[in-house]
């Protein structure tokens, strides 16, 4: 197959199926999914429909006026100058122009790759098959492991496609579980906070954070800020964690969480309040005005039910105050209100 490959996947695209039959929860869930978070994967054994319901799903969202183009990641098409995607891209006149044209395509791979949570290294792994589409066959040898790795990337963008391997219609992005990290006390004192040997109430107060993905909560979870490893600690993951008594050695920072509720607690002798980019340094995530974790990009955030447009780094973790983070689609309602 040549140059005629895009052609060839617009005459699929553009046919009139046979109808499709027994699929009806597979197109659904597909429907629904791309409905809420814009994007959809669809993965299965050879032979099990996954083109045609994705078929089905592009073509009830062009009948609601939505723009639907079907591409193909092909061995083929690397030797195609810009590949798979050669008859979205608009013609620009000169190398130059080629050469920009290029360029933004690979950005759109990278903010569509960032959206569906892929971190800034993996990204590298997905651009070079991506360059082998885009500058042709020289860049990238047209092998059947660069073809699968075409695919990959292909899959994860916002758009429907047939990909073997797995089984049923899935959303592309996964709720990420970012773990209490095992060194506390470091982290603390990174934050430029003081851990002590017990909880000190002169200074008492309590803020909530809301963080969700596609309108999926990710979980806070309990026992940020706290030694769990020390004798003076007991609980578990989904009880939470507090002291019984008075640690021999600090195991405590003025900002902690005790359950996995998302309830930010400022417990110290200072009455010092403390921020919003301090607790994040403790959970050891990533936070700015642009990023949360390997999420970019697409981040809004809301203190008290108001949008937020300053940095989130700055918030201060006042008592009673709601913060809100929000990766990609938002939930039905914003939380405005704590407790």
């Amino acid at each position: 197959m040549d140059a005629g490959s895009s052609a060839e996947a617009k005459r699929i695209f553009d046919a009139k199926p046979w109808r499709l039959v027994g699929r009806d929860d597979e197109l659904a869930l597909a429907l629904t999914a791309l409905r809420t978070t814009g994007s959809v994967v669809l993965t299965g054994e050879p032979g099990v429909v996954k083109t045609r319901l994705a078929h089905e799903v592009l073509d009830r969202a062009k009948r609601r006026g939505t723009r639907a183009e079907w591409i193909a990641a092909t061995e083929a098409a690397a030797a195609i100058p810009l590949g798979a995607v050669a008859r979205l891209v608009p013609p620009r006149a000169g190398r130059g122009g080629r050469d920009a044209t290029r360029a933004a395509v690979i950005a759109m791979f990278y903010r569509m790759l960032r959206r569906q949570g892929v971190a800034r290294t993996t990204f590298v792994a997905y651009l070079i098959p991506v360059a082998g589409l885009l500058f042709g066959a020289t860049v990238l040898e047209r092998s059947r492991q660069a073809a699968l790795r075409v695919a990959a990337a292909v899959c994860a963008l916002p758009l429907l496609v047939g990909c073997g391997g797995g089984g049923g219609a899935k959303t592309a992005a996964e709720v990420p579980k970012w773990a209490t990290p095992p060194n506390p006390m470091e982290l603390a004192r990174k934050a430029g906070l003081t851990p002590e040997r017990a909880e000190g109430l002169e200074y008492h107060v309590h803020a909530h954070l809301d963080i969700f993905l596609n309108g999926k909560r990710i979980a806070v979870p309990g026992g940020i800020g706290i030694d769990i490893t020390d004798p003076a600690v007991v609980g578990d993951d989904a009880l939470g964690f507090g002291l019984e008594r008075e640690c021999d050695e600090a195991c405590i920072s003025p900002l902690h969480t005790h359950q996995p509720d998302g309830v930010l607690h400022t417990e110290t002798t200072t009455p010092q309040p403390n921020t919003l980019g301090q607790f994040f340094t403790e959970w050891n995530v990533h936070l700015d005005g642009v990023c949360v974790g390997d999420y970019c990009d697409d981040v809004t955030i809301y203190v008290n039910g108001h949008l937020y447009d300053g940095d989130p780094r700055e918030i201060e973790l006042s008592d009673g105050k709601e913060i809100a983070i929000v990766i990609g689609s938002a939930p039905d309602s914003i939380p405005s209100e704590f407790p």
